[in-house]
């Protein structure tokens, strides 16, 4: 079977059933998304060859309006002003993290992948493999997930951990939450849902910024100010 051949049939398939739940595929994305009234939620699924055998990465990502539109308004301190808006994740995880509840810094991201046998039975057993995933870890997670509130909860559970170290802290968290720029999403986070602590962690993500303001690197200078456009905002 020709790699074009299996990818026609994985997206027929995972299509059909991925239908039911809500999902359109997004040829330009390589993605199939849903609307939800925070936002969307996607699904990645690629064919790849890191070497001989060919593998699938797959991982799941969900944009929520209010708290990715500040990137509208402050992306071009960051440097993401080139970026549009929709691109950018609030959470960004895959079944593996979910189930485990962990995330490595240094591995390569949040996909997770397995080898596949480009055929109809290979093609198969992975659907099945996906569907198992998905109703176990990932369907759950993205409606118990489903408001600025639920996000809140999780991210905000331990503020006395969050400010004995802020750095190990959201890593922990980065099982759900896209890492990228977390400690601002955080504070913006807490303000949307009205969270009472926000001052307190405003006041613990100022702290570990300027440290490295001290030291002269250019993002935490971008950093501080827009958590301070946050804070005030």
């Amino acid at each position: 079977m020709k790699k074009a051949d299996f990818e026609r049939m994985l997206i027929a398939e995972l299509g059909t059933w991925l239908s039911l739940e809500g999902y359109s595929f997004v040829k330009d994305l390589s993605e199939f998304q849903a609307e939800t009234p925070v936002g969307l939620d996607r699904i990645y699924c690629n064919l790849y060859q890191p070497v001989k055998n060919y593998s699938v990465a797959v991982a799941v990502y969900k944009y929520f309006k209010e708290v990715e539109n500040f990137w509208t308004l402050y992306g071009s301190i960051l440097g993401y002003a080139r970026q549009d808006v929709t691109t950018e994740r609030t959470l960004f995880f895959n079944p593996v993290k979910i189930k485990n509840k962990e995330f490595d810094l240094f591995s390569q991201g949040p996909h997770y992948g397995f080898d596949v046998e480009l055929s109809e039975t290979g093609c198969r057993e992975l659907i099945q493999k996906l569907k198992t995933d998905f109703e176990q870890f990932v369907f759950p997670v993205l409606k118990q997930y489903n408001s600025i509130e639920a996000l809140d909860s999780v991210l905000h559970d331990d503020i006395d951990r969050l400010a004995a170290d802020p750095l190990q802290y959201y890593i922990s968290k980065a099982w759900l939450f896209n890492y990228d720029m977390l400690m601002l999403k955080s504070l913006l986070i807490a303000k949307l849902a009205n969270n009472p602590a926000q001052e307190r962690i405003y006041e613990i993500n100022k702290q570990y910024i300027l440290p490295f303001i001290d030291a002269g690197e250019p993002m935490g200078e971008k950093m501080l100010t827009v958590l301070e456009k946050i804070h005030t905002s």
